[in-house]
């Protein structure tokens, strides 16, 4: 009977009936799941979302959160036993969170999202799908972040790489990509969305290296985001366009996973030319990482027949006509970034050990 009243429940009942629906899983379906629900959203809206922020006892204080705080987190901790487990309450559980999350200003270190996290498991997929639908809020996008990053987040990066063409799918519903002619045409929406693809995309490189290598769409895609002159401009001048300070990382983000790419992949050399472009964006304090793969696996890693294809690569690309609406766009100050990092280094490097026959004759 004390299930039947928000105003009863108590953290100590919430632990033992989430210990009754370990041992006798069974005996619990979905109508269990729906009548908890209600009582968070009493609970959140009775002692969370009712109050002053600034005021409120609810915030977080050096002994932990307050009982109502605990009470809604034992609740939220109770979706994932039911089995099996309905996904019928991601969205509406999801959209508590994040709301009550932020009315508290608790993301980080938030109570809420270890029992969100074990219920999300149960349904990797259809979690996914629902946070793809909502690229373009920061909030979601940031507790998406954090479950796929997760250390025990595995099924959900292996169900994401596995379905790398949704995340494809998704950027280009919210962003309807080849609409936008001019940086006044770039939304708020569009750049967020872009930036959070580029932001995963990042995520699965770092714990699959081989993410990219895999999913050569993927790369058809991060290379069409860091060649559009648009968003080129937007990082030579960011607080002019005011981008938000969030995606101040977003070149160098782009540029790690081209990198990765490239490394597995050392003769498409037009991409190691347009990784240059990193220079123009002034929010990118420290391009070592490809200053290293340049002088390490360009200049000194290529071989005799790489240096010369490099070369050559180079003069079909010089001779191109600087036609500003090409995409990929080959600038006058691009070809010399070509020539000031890599071709002149590398026939220096050449020289000096004693190729130039064999790098000018083959």
């Amino acid at each position: 009977t004390q299930l039947t009243d928000w105003k009863h429940l108590t953290v100590h009942l919430l632990e033992v009936l989430t210990h009754l629906m370990e041992l006798f899983s069974t005996l619990f379906n979905d109508k269990l799941c729906d009548q908890l629900l209600k009582h968070l959203k009493k609970w959140m809206e009775n002692y969370i979302f009712s109050a002053n922020p600034h005021q409120h006892s609810l915030k977080r204080t050096p002994n932990g959160f307050s009982e109502e705080i605990l009470r809604c987190r034992a609740i939220i901790n109770t979706f994932h036993l039911v089995p099996p487990p309905s996904k019928n309450f991601f969205s509406t559980l999801i959209s508590l969170v994040v709301r009550a999350e932020k009315y508290l200003n608790v993301e980080v270190g938030s109570p809420f999202q270890e029992g969100l996290f074990k219920y999300v498991l149960k349904h990797p997929g259809d979690a996914i799908d629902l946070f793809l639908k909502e690229l373009h809020e920061p909030s979601m996008n940031r507790m998406f972040y954090n479950f796929l990053n997760h250390k025990n987040g595995g099924p959900l990066r292996t169900h994401l790489c596995n379905n790398a063409m949704n995340l494809l799918g998704a950027i280009s519903q919210h962003t309807h990509e080849g609409d936008y002619n001019a940086i006044s045409d770039i939304s708020q929406r569009y750049q967020e969305v872009l930036f959070q693809g580029t932001l995963i995309c990042s995520l699965l490189v770092k714990h699959d290296p081989d993410f990219l290598n895999k999913h050569r769409e993927i790369v058809t895609h991060l290379r069409n985001v860091w060649n559009q002159p648009q968003l080129q401009e937007r990082f030579k001048n960011p607080d002019k366009l005011q981008i938000p300070t969030h995606q101040w990382r977003e070149p160098k983000l782009l540029a790690k996973c081209l990198l990765r790419y490239l490394q597995c992949n050392p003769h498409d050399y037009e991409l190691l030319f347009q990784l240059l472009r990193i220079y123009d964006a002034i929010y990118v304090p420290n391009i070592k990482f490809l200053q290293h793969h340049i002088q390490h696996n360009v200049i000194e890693g290529f071989s005799i027949d790489q240096r010369r294809a490099c070369f050559f690569k180079f003069v079909e690309i010089f001779q191109l006509p600087n036609i500003q609406d090409r995409p990929p766009r080959w600038s006058q100050e691009l070809k010399g970034k070509i020539l000031q990092h890599i071709i002149v280094p590398m026939f220096q490097y050449s020289f000096e050990r004693k190729d130039t026959e064999r790098l000018i004759e083959g």
